[in-house]
């Protein structure tokens, strides 16, 4: 699911917030600030409350599907409220996503390490996606950890008005869009949640409604999935954290230079099983922690998708507070393309791009890094927060080479 699994560090409320993509309509500075007020006060008030909710409305997937229906919930306090009806699409469908989060209590959450990737992050990752769908007719999508569907609705958006630009009809757009996007997610509500979400979507956005077939969600670990297609894309925020000593040896044994016995992260396993499902060529678009980039532990990991696949950029999302709502996070998007049968990369090495991904979504570009095929240390930026300082410059220049940008610095270790 598009979520992390890490320590847990909370505002006073106990909630950490990160919110809403920047939308045209929404660049007013107090009615954001408003906004994002309200926002903590709602999740506070679901935390708080959350055992009264469940026992007058049922549990989180009855919750979450009545706030779908019915989009003001009683007791929900009143500066919250217009969250649900001004909210656009995605933002609204990560506060519901959240809300299944905070009922499921901290335990199942960090079980299922549900900390979803909010709108602004999932834009992001969808422009990096888009080179692996311009050129087809009717692309194939597979999120492998699908969780609130943080990616399944928007890139389902975009490829239908995609084929809407093309002349397509829009039924007939909607309609060929589901036949070839598929999410999996081991948590039964989540499963059912995302694959909701998507459909009031094309209700609402398309005034198309979606029968009992396909099944967009499969309810399943994706790690022992039997998948027989294969995807032009595969996208998403697998769960990140150690495996630990009671994991299924198979999933150790298919990670071969990644394993690391139950110090073996998760999110490893998962980008290698989605590079499988890859046609030759297809790409993958991942969110993931930084410390894959240059980590001496992550030497096998790196190894094992330099034998499969070509880096083509690696960006850093330039926050790391309030990103996922309740956690800590450094993170970067890692775009991939799979190298096509018979390709050999044994101790080849290749430049990729690098980028910063600001707070609405946007690239920056920042230079090139080498990704090489030996297990050693590849290229990250590293932006200057609070309490790091840069070098001044009187007049910014576009990074060549391996040359960072201004805002970043270069780390060859973690």
């Amino acid at each position: 699911m598009a979520h992390v699994r890490r320590q847990n560090r909370t505002i006073e409320t106990g909630i950490e917030l990160q919110f809403l993509s920047n939308d045209d309509n929404m660049n007013n500075k107090n009615k954001t600030t408003d906004q994002k007020s309200a926002l903590s006060k709602y999740f506070a008030y679901v935390k708080k409350n959350r055992s009264d909710l469940i026992k007058n409305y049922g549990d989180p997937h009855s919750i979450c599907h009545n706030i779908i229906d019915h989009p003001l919930l009683e007791n929900i306090p009143e500066c919250a409220r217009f969250l649900f009806s001004e909210s656009e699409t995605d933002d609204l469908n990560y506060i519901i996503a959240s809300t299944y989060a905070l009922l499921i209590g901290d335990e199942r959450r960090r079980e299922l390490s549900a900390y979803f990737t909010p709108p602004a992050l999932a834009k992001g990752v969808i422009k990096a996606s888009a080179p692996f769908l311009r050129s087809k007719e009717h692309p194939s999508v597979l999120d492998p950890a699908c969780g609130g569907g943080s990616f399944l609705t928007p890139i389902t958006r975009y490829l239908v008005n995609k084929k809407r630009d093309n002349g397509i009809a829009v039924e007939e757009a909607c309609r060929t869009t589901l036949r070839d996007i598929r999410g999996v997610e081991l948590d039964p509500g989540l499963a059912a949640l995302s694959q909701s979400l998507l459909k009031d979507m094309l209700q609402r956005t398309y005034a198309y409604t979606c029968g009992p077939k396909p099944e967009i969600v499969r309810c399943e670990n994706a790690l022992s999935a039997s998948l027989s297609q294969r995807y032009d894309l595969v996208i998403g925020n697998p769960p990140y954290g150690k495996v630990g000593i009671g994991v299924d040896r198979t999933y150790l044994k298919n990670a071969k230079l990644a394993n690391l016995g139950g110090h073996t992260n998760f999110y490893s396993l998962f980008l290698l099983k989605s590079l499988d499902w890859l046609k030759p060529s297809g790409g993958l678009v991942f969110v993931l922690p930084t410390s894959f980039v240059a980590g001496p532990y992550f030497s096998g990991l790196r190894q094992e998708i330099m034998s499969r696949a070509d880096v083509l950029s690696i960006d850093l999302h330039e926050q790391r507070e309030n990103l996922f709502l309740g956690a800590v996070q450094d993170v970067c998007v890692l775009t991939l393309q799979r190298r096509k049968s018979g390709a050999s990369a044994s101790n080849r090495q290749h430049p990729y791009k690098l980028g910063l991904i600001d707070a609405t979504g946007a690239r920056i570009v920042c230079g090139t890094g080498i990704a090489r095929g030996d297990g050693e240390p590849w290229t990250l930026p590293v932006a200057q927060r609070a309490g790091r300082s840069a070098p001044h410059r009187k007049s910014p220049r576009k990074a060549t080479n391996h040359e960072p940008c201004a805002r970043f610095r270069r780390i060859t270790s973690c």
